[in-house]
């Protein structure tokens, strides 16, 4: 049943940006489009062959996800430090504000354990007069290492289910600005909203394995 839901599980990254080089992050998991069936799994606790990460419970659900909002608010520059556990929905993750981009990117890192890329590229720079840098870094690979790892009591075949689940994962980014964007360096980011919004999607495998470049830098009025 889990492997019906592939296509509609989409990783969401939402950065908010003022010409101060303030804002607002968000990260989610969202699984509503199938949340139905999702529910009708955990209910009946299945443990069958089509359920390949065993999930039996919310909490299992939610733990792949790795939540845990209140430590970001130890971090001096974040605030309104939130988790999101929307459980009719079957969305889940975090949400924080921050006074500067350094604070946003200490945040990032600390969630990773700080390891994410071995030449310790930060994934945001502000430059300051509307000038924002996304680097080429994907910061939350820690976060589905259950989802690739070999498991010794797991057949085969759902080793092989589990890895096709996760190569149809939706990753999308989300850059707003307050001032209009005048020029974006990566072409598949694409202009919404009035040019006052950045959107990128791909698979979250292609970001993952660094197939796909997910960097830009963007100026903003």
């Amino acid at each position: 049943m889990l492997f019906a839901l592939s296509s509609c599980f989409e990783l969401r990254e939402e950065l908010s940006i003022k010409k101060d080089g303030s804002g607002s992050f968000k990260l989610v998991a969202d699984f509503s489009e199938h949340k139905e069936m999702l529910a009708e799994m955990l209910v009946k606790k299945d443990t069958s062959a089509q359920n390949p990460f065993q999930l039996t419970n919310l909490g299992s659900l939610v733990q792949i996800f790795d939540r845990g909002a209140s430590e970001f608010n130890k971090i001096k520059g974040i605030s309104n430090a939130q988790e999101i556990a929307d459980s009719v929905n079957y969305i889940f993750g975090f949400s924080f504000d921050f006074t500067d981009v350094s604070a946003l990117n200490l945040a990032l890192v600390m969630k990773d354990a700080g390891d994410f890329n071995t030449d310790f590229k930060l994934p945001y720079r502000y430059e300051g007069k509307g000038k924002l840098v996304k680097n080429d870094v994907f910061v939350f690979k820690k976060m589905f290492k259950d989802l690739l790892v070999e498991q010794k009591d797991l057949p085969e075949y759902l080793q092989s289910q589990k890895k096709a689940i996760f190569a149809q994962i939706s990753y999308k980014c989300i850059i707003s600005t307050e001032g209009k964007i005048k020029k974006v360096s990566n072409s598949s980011y694409n202009m919404a909203e009035g040019k006052y919004k950045l959107v990128y999607q791909a698979y979250l495998r292609e970001i993952y394995d660094g197939i796909v470049d997910i960097s830009t830098e963007l100026k903003f009025k």
